[in-house]
């Protein structure tokens, strides 16, 4: 495990986070990950649906980013001592959460692609962290298999995941007249 730059080792903060320098890390639960590059298909469904996304957000409250820093708030704590900092793939977003170092608080969806590096910590660790945070919708992208797994929050748990394949067409909750044709999301380029 790295050591933390200011010579200690976890739990980590929003305080650690902010001082260490630019680079992609998380912190999820006090733990310390950096995040590598990712693999080509993973960046280039990541592209299509970004493209899609800002297309149809130009005259909304909402935005799309990708990699960027979601702080989670925790009750009883001040900023400095929160543990959860998350850089999901994309976010959907209320341009109102927008602070200048990352998003503060829940987005309205988050989106992970799995990639061989990351698809345990995103199907499980991840999951659980959004669900507990109350974000409403959450999408796991299965690039080997082309399919997304659709969380719905119902109350403070997530339903059975809906499961849209490469045939399907799939709505965000938050934009209901924009429907993404999956076959254009998963006509990417595979290498072996």
């Amino acid at each position: 495990m790295l050591k933390n730059l200011h010579g200690k080792y976890g739990p980590y903060t929003y305080k650690d986070w902010l001082s260490w320098p630019e680079g992609y890390y998380e912190i999820l639960n006090g733990t310390f990950y950096l995040i590598r590059g990712q693999p080509l298909i993973h960046q280039e469904i990541m592209g299509h649906l970004l493209c899609t996304f800002a297309n149809h957000l130009k005259e909304n409250p909402y935005g799309v980013l990708h990699m960027i820093g979601v702080i989670f708030p925790e009750p009883g704590k001040s900023d400095d001592e929160i543990t959860n900092i998350a850089l999901p793939d994309i976010i959907l977003y209320h341009r109102d959460k927008m602070r200048e170092v990352g998003h503060y608080g829940t987005p309205e969806v988050i989106i992970e692609i799995l990639s061989p590096s990351t698809a345990a910590k995103d199907c499980i660790l991840k999951k659980n962290l959004y669900e507990t945070k109350l974000v409403p919708e959450y999408w796991i992208v299965d690039p080997e298999n082309e399919e997304i797994f659709v969380f719905l929050l119902r109350g403070e748990v997530y339903e059975q995941p809906v499961i849209y394949t490469k045939n399907d067409k799939l709505k965000a909750g938050i934009i209901p007249e924009l429907a993404i044709d999956l076959k254009e999301i998963f006509n990417v380029m595979k290498f072996h």
